[in-house]
């Protein structure tokens, strides 16, 4: 029966661990050092069938060490996660036995993983990633319906800026109007805010905006659905929010958010169709040269 630290080398390895009054790292690499110096068999610290743990095997386990205690249970725990696995597959095959029903799975899982393998060498080779903005507005109008959001989304401008900033009764007027006042806002934004983002050709969550401010995404949410200038502070910084447009969850996703989730399906597509065309292929071969 296997038990855990049986052998002498390793016996000897752990006495010296716990005894020794140097520094743990340091008695590691020496005592390494002199396994490592032996023959193979010599360094050996456990072995259950052909399966052999030496002692440098234990290096990156007890490197982390901060005394020889922890040393003893660092490698202790490491030829206990090595030695489990080994001793579970013994025991289960000592008793299952020859079972052909295992080997044909294997078997099968093995071809399964060459052809896998080479279809995606073949993807890779042959299948473009190519697909025009005309395919994916085409496919998106076909299955708008398909394409329905599941959160709000928005796009806009915020600015947080300090309370005690100026011309922020001019910064408002320029927000209400958005991106017609780009230049003033920018402008500002140079001088005096301490965070600026412009996404009013870029649709985002909702939950993105409002860890850029002190409202919750409900908080948020509940707010654009009736305004489109949003205004919140803090002890220190004003935030200042300009949508210039959104949509709802339920709303059909606009184009622009919608196409990756287009361009995978249709990549995906692309890749489905290909692998069945090489494998009809590949059997109407064959066909062709038994007749």
């Amino acid at each position: 029966m296997y038990r855990t630290l049986k052998t002498t080398n390793l016996k000897l390895f752990l006495c010296l661990l716990l005894t020794l009054s140097l520094s743990s790292c340091e008695y590691v690499d020496e005592l390494l050092l002199k396994f490592k110096s032996r023959p193979s068999k010599e360094g050996m610290v456990e072995m259950i069938g052909n399966e052999i743990l030496y002692a440098e095997d234990l290096q990156s386990a007890t490197l982390k060490a901060s005394s020889p205690e922890d040393s003893a249970q660092l490698a202790e725990r490491y030829i206990r996660q090595w030695a489990t696995p080994i001793l579970l597959y013994n025991n289960a095959k000592r008793r299952v036995g020859t079972d052909d029903d295992i080997e044909q799975m294997v078997e099968s899982y093995r071809r399964s993983l060459y052809v896998q393998k080479y279809e995606e060498q073949l993807l890779s080779q042959r299948v473009s990633t190519q697909l025009s903005n005309d395919t994916l507005l085409s496919f998106y109008e076909a299955n708008s319906d398909r394409f329905i959001l599941s959160e709000n989304i928005l796009q806009g401008i915020l600015i947080v800026t300090p309370k005690k900033s100026p011309q922020l009764k001019e910064l408002r007027k320029w927000l209400k109007k958005g991106i017609d006042e780009i230049e003033n806002i920018e402008r500002f934004a140079y001088q005096y805010a301490s965070a600026y983002q412009l996404f009013t050709d870029s649709w985002q969550k909702v939950n993105t905006i409002a860890e850029n401010t002190p409202l919750d995404a409900v908080d948020l949410s509940k707010q654009m659905a009736k305004h489109n200038l949003i205004e919140t502070t803090d002890s220190t910084s004003i935030y200042i929010l300009s949508i210039t447009d959104k949509r709802f969850a339920g709303d059909n996703m606009p184009f622009e958010f919608a196409e990756p989730e287009i361009r995978n399906l249709l990549l995906q597509q692309r890749k489905i169709d290909f692998i069945k065309q090489y494998e009809q292929q590949t059997y109407y071969n064959w066909k062709n040269q038994t007749k």
